[in-house]
């Protein structure tokens, strides 16, 4: 896999582990899936076990429209941790609950949800050793 991020410092000799800086500007991959998605990817070690995403979706993005007819299922299957650095995105829980996270504002949401743009502005969210689409 390719490896981009930049290491900072030195090596700590027990574990071999160095402090990792990612860019965004020079992703490993890039996709568009549909015209309301972009998915930019940064493998954040060098056997791929760690990701980051950087998702930017468009105003009308809802995943039951956009991303549900590649990876079937009633409802999202994945559990997301990331932070909202643009725009807003509302989830709805399978048992109805739902939640808007705004700009600045960190999330947390388990398997078996929905999830769309909560606004008129584009979504920028990055996630955390996430699946990719």
């Amino acid at each position: 896999m390719p490896q981009r991020a930049f290491k900072v410092g030195p090596l700590d000799k027990e574990s071999d582990m160095a402090m990792t800086k990612l860019d965004f500007s020079n992703p490993d991959e890039w996709k568009t899936p549909n015209p309301l998605t972009k998915v930019y990817t940064i493998w954040g070690d060098p056997e791929g076990k760690k990701k980051f995403h950087k998702f930017c979706l468009a105003p009308g993005w809802q995943w039951k429209q956009h991303v549900q007819p590649y990876v079937g299922g009633m409802s999202c299957q994945r559990h997301h941790s990331g932070y909202i650095t643009a725009g807003s995105m509302a989830f709805k829980m399978d048992d109805g609950s739902e939640t808007v996270v705004k700009a600045g504002q960190s999330y947390d949401i388990p398997p078996g949800h929905d999830a769309w743009n909560a606004g008129d502005d584009e979504i920028v969210c990055i996630e955390f050793d996430q699946a990719p689409l």
